[in-house]
């Protein structure tokens, strides 16, 4: 990685989900450093996968930045959403390295369940509704 603020976000991480995300998540991680714009920084990340259910591996990632809450996915899919527009965010508590629903429901109608790491994910999550709230009193 060459991306300074990826290299902070991972060095926030508990280890076991910087290691999902350099390990099975490596493609995602890459594809996000390659293609995010370089004036839009990353805030946080989170190990994730495509779906919550009958899923061990989490080779995909959540990002929160400055702007947008996005989801990555290896194929390459790339999920996006403007921070005001997000109406919900919530992810289930489990245990380190165990795939629990991760929901994001937007104002559009939009309402999506991916896979987040039972232990990190509530975390992210608090960390996404705090940016939410901070994009929509900023109107941006």
């Amino acid at each position: 990685m060459t991306r300074p603020d990826i290299e902070a976000a991972l060095g926030k991480l508990p280890g076991h989900v910087s290691q999902q995300l350099t390990s099975t998540g490596r493609e995602s991680l890459e594809f996000l450093a390659a293609n995010l714009p370089t004036n839009e920084q990353i805030q946080w990340l989170a190990s994730a996968a495509p779906k919550s259910y009958n899923t061990t591996e989490f080779y995909c990632l959540l990002a929160l930045t400055d702007r947008r809450l996005l989801f990555v996915a290896p194929s390459p899919q790339v999920l996006s959403w403007a921070l005001p527009t997000v109406t919900k965010v919530q992810s289930l508590d489990g245990a380190a390295g165990q795939v629990e629903t991760f929901f994001v429901d937007d104002e559009g109608g939009g309402q999506y369940q991916l896979g987040a790491d039972g232990q990190w994910g509530p975390i992210f999550a608090k960390h996404a509704k705090r940016a939410v709230a901070e994009a929509t009193l900023r109107n941006t």
